[in-house]
C-alpha cells in the first residue's frame, strides 16, 4: 500500500504549537503587552499575514529580548513556506530563550518539510531532553518514521503521543497509515477515522483515509475522500496523486491523467512520485513507451523508487520484452522486498520466459505476503500446466467463485479458461468447473462455448442446485443473444447431450424441479415476462444482488427487446455495481464489446 506522508499539516501544527508557547515564562522586563499577542493572533488566523509580519517586527524593535517576537516572524514564515527564513527567526528566539522546548520543535518542523530528516530528530530530542512529556514531539517523530517507511517505529512514536495526549489527530493518522503499510487494515480504518472526527478541516486526514479505502477496493468512498482533501487544502501534491491512483482503479483514465499532470506541474517536474502515477496511468492507457518514459524520469529523480521499476518491467511485459523486464523487476523487489506486487509480476514474467518452476516461487512469496485472488488464480493456472492439477484445486478453494473474474481480469480469460479445461479434464463430473469456465467464455466473447457449458452444467446439478436460477438466467440471455448473432450454432444445441429447441425449454426444465407452489425466482420471473424490469433492479435486496439482477436484464434487453434501454442498464452496473462480482466484469466486457461493434 502506497499511503503517502502527510506534508504542511499548518492548522494543527500552529494550534497545537502556539498552545504551548502561551504558557512559556517571559522575562517579565522583556514581555510585550499582552494585547500585542492578541493582535498578531487575530491577524494571523485572518489570515492578513503581512500585517501580522509588520506587527511582529514592531514588537521586536520595542521589546529586543521578547523571543515570542522572533517565534512569531518565523510563523509568518513558515505558513508562507519560506522555511529557510523561518529557521532563521526560530534561531533567534531560541538565542533570547535557549530553554525553550518549543523552539526545537518549530525548527524541527521547518526541516521535515524540507526532508532533512536526521536534522529535524537533533531537534526533536533537545525538546524532548528539556521536556520528555511533549505529546507534538512524538507526534512528529511518528510522521518522520512515516515518511522514512519505518512502520513499526511509526506505530510506537504515536502510540507513545497518544498517551499524552488521546485526541492528538496528527498521531493517530500518522499510525493509521503505518498501520496500513502494515497490512493491519481494521485497525489502520479506526485510527484514520478518529483522525477525520477530530479534525474534519484537515486535508491530510481525508488524504490517507482516502487511500485506504481504495487499498480496501473501497474505491467510490476513497474517491468522495479525496475529494474533500483537494477541496480543504488543493496545494498538496499526493492528494491529486492519490486521487490519480484511485481514478485508475475506477477506469476512469482520463481524469487520472489530468490529475497526474497537475501533479507534476505543481511539483515542477522534481517529484519522482507524480512521474510514477502518471506512467501507471499511461500503462493503464496502454501507452506503453510514454509510461517507459515517465518512470525513467522517475528514476533519474530518485534511484531507489521502487514503483518506477516495477512499472517499466509491467510495460516491457506488455510488449512482449520479459528479458528486458526481469532486472527491472528485481531490482524493484530489491528496493522494496516486501511488496507483493513486485512478486507478483516477477510470477508473470518468469512465466512467460517459460520458467514455470521460478513463475510459481515468485507467486508463493506475492501469496506470502497477501493472499489475494488474482496471485491465487495465476498461481493455480501455473500448477495445472505443469500437471500440478490438486495444487491448482487448493489455490482455487481459497477464491469465491463469485470472484474468480474480477475487474481488470477480461484480457486473462484465456488463460483462465486454459486451466479449467485441464481441471475440468481431471474431474470432468465437477459441475461448478464448467459454470466458472462460462462465465469466463462470457466475459471472453465465446458465446457458443458458455452455451455449451452452462448446459452442462445445468445437466450435472439436476437443474436444482443452488446457482441454477443464475445458471439458467445467463443461459437463456446467451441463447437469446445467438439468435441474432449467430442463429446457426444453435442447431448444435437441438442435439444430444442438449436437446433444447428454444430458450423457453431452459427456463422449462428449471420449473420442473421447483416443488407445487413454490415462487418462481425473480429473475425467472422476468425472463417469462411476469416482472418488470424496473422492479427486478430497484427491488433488490442488496447492492449485490442488484448488480447480478441489472447484469441480467441489461444483457436481456440488448439481445433483443430495447438495445438502447439495455445499454443504460450496464451503464448502471459500471457505474454502481459491486465490483466484485463476475456480472460486473461481464457488463463491463458487453459495453466494450457493443460500443467497439458499434464503431465499425
Amino acid at each position: 500500500m502506497k499511503l503517502q506522508p502527510k506534508k504542511h499539516r499548518y492548522f494543527l501544527l500552529l494550534v497545537v504549537l502556539a498552545a504551548l508557547l502561551q504558557t512559556s515564562p517571559l522575562p517579565s522586563d522583556a514581555a510585550a503587552p499582552l494585547q500585542k499577542y492578541r493582535e498578531f493572533e487575530q491577524l494571523f488566523d485572518a489570515n492578513k499575514l503581512d500585517q501580522a509580519k509588520k506587527q511582529a517586527l514592531e514588537r521586536i524593535k520595542a521589546y529586543p529580548d521578547d523571543h515570542l517576537g522572533y517565534r512569531d516572524l518565523g510563523r509568518v514564515y513558515f505558513e508562507q513556506k519560506h522555511f529557510d527564513q523561518a529557521l532563521n527567526f526560530f534561531d533567534q528566539a531560541q538565542r533570547v530563550a535557549p530553554k525553550n522546548a518549543d523552539m526545537h520543535l518549530w525548527k524541527a518542523n521547518c526541516y521535515v518539510q524540507e526532508e532533512e530528516y536526521t536534522k529535524a530528530r537533533v531537534e526533536i530530542n533537545k525538546a524532548l531532553s528539556i521536556d520528555a512529556k511533549i505529546p507534538y514531539a512524538y507526534a512528529l517523530k511518528s510522521r518522520i518514521d512515516l515518511d522514512e517507511r519505518k512502520f513499526t517505529a511509526c506505530v510506537s512514536n504515536a502510540t507513545q503521543a497518544l498517551k499524552l495526549q488521546p485526541n492528538n489527530s496528527d498521531a493517530l493518522g500518522n499510525r493509521g497509515s503505518a498501520l496500513a503499510h502494515l497490512n493491519r487494515l481494521d485497525e489502520a480504518l479506526k485510527d484514520l477515522s478518529r483522525a477525520v472526527q477530530l479534525a474534519p478541516d484537515v486535508a491530510a486526514s481525508y488524504n490517507n483515509r482516502g487511500m485506504l479505502f481504495c487499498e480496501l477496493n473501497r474505491y467510490r468512498d476513497a474517491l468522495a475522500d479525496l475529494n474533500k482533501a483537494i477541496k480543504l487544502d488543493p496545494s498538496q501534491i499526493y492528494s491529486f496523486e492519490n486521487r490519480c491512483k484511485t481514478l485508475n482503479m475506477l477506469g476512469q483514465y482520463q481524469e487520472a491523467l489530468k490529475d497526474a499532470n497537475h501533479a507534476i506541474e505543481m511539483g515542477n517536474g522534481r517529484k519522482a512520485n507524480s512521474f510514477c502515477h502518471r506512467a501507471a496511468t499511461y500503462l493503464h492507457l496502454k501507452q506503453y513507451k510514454e509510461a517507459i518514459a515517465d518512470c525513467e524520469k522517475a528514476m533519474t529523480i530518485d534511484p531507489s523508487i521502487g514503483g518506477a521499476w516495477q512499472i517499466k518491467a509491467k510495460c516491457q511485459l506488455e510488449l512482449n520484452q520479459p528479458e528486458k523486464a526481469l532486472p527491472n523487476i528485481n531490482k524493484s523487489i530489491a528496493l522494496n522486498p516486501l511488496d507483493d506486487c513486485a512478486h507478483y509480476v516477477k510470477g508473470q514474467i518468469l512465466a512467460k520466459l517459460n520458467r514455470d518452476e521460478e513463475a510459481m516461487a515468485a507467486l508463493e512469496k506475492a501469496m506470502s505476503l497477501r493472499n489475494d485472488t488474482a496471485t491465487l488464480k495465476l498461481h493455480a493456472s501455473y500448477a495445472a500446466k505443469q500437471g500440478y492439477y490438486e495444487q491448482a484445486m487448493d489455490d482455487l478453494a481459497g477464491v469465491n467463485k463469485r470472484s474468480l473474474i474480477k475487474s481488470g481480469t477480461i484480457g486473462e480469460t484465456k488463460n483462465i479458461a486454459a486451466l479449467y479445461s485441464r481441471l475440468i479434464a481431471k474431474s470432468p463430473k465437477n459441475g461448478s468447473l464448467y459454470y466458472d469456465r462460462a462465465v469466463t467464455f462470457l466475459v471472453g466473447n465465446q458465446p457458443v462455448d458458455a452455451l455449451k457449458d452452462l448446459l452442462t452444467y445445468l445437466n450435472l446439478v439436476g437443474y436444482s442446485s443452488k446457482a441454477a436460477p443464475q445458471a439458467v438466467s445467463l443461459a437463456v440471455v446467451t441463447y437469446r443473444r445467438l439468435q441474432i448473432e449467430n442463429k446457426d450454432a444453435l442447431r448444435q444445441f437441438a442435439a444430444s447431450p442438449f436437446n433444447i429447441d428454444q430458450d423457453r425449454e431452459i427456463i422449462d426444465r428449471y420449473l420442473k424441479t421447483l416443488k407445487p407452489g413454490t415462487e418462481k425466482p425473480e429473475l425467472i420471473a422476468y425472463l417469462l415476462g411476469q416482472k418488470e424490469d424496473r422492479l427486478l433492479v430497484t427491488k433488490a435486496k442488496d447492492n449485490d444482488q442488484k448488480t447480478i439482477n441489472a447484469c441480467i436484464v441489461g444483457l436481456d434487453l440488448v439481445y433483443g427487446k430495447n438495445r438502447k434501454k439495455g445499454l443504460w442498464v450496464l451503464g448502471l452496473v459500471k457505474e454502481n455495481g459491486s465490483d466484485k462480482l463476475d456480472e460486473y466484469v461481464l457488463a463491463l466486457a458487453e459495453l466494450e464489446r457493443l460500443s467497439k461493434s458499434k464503431a465499425k
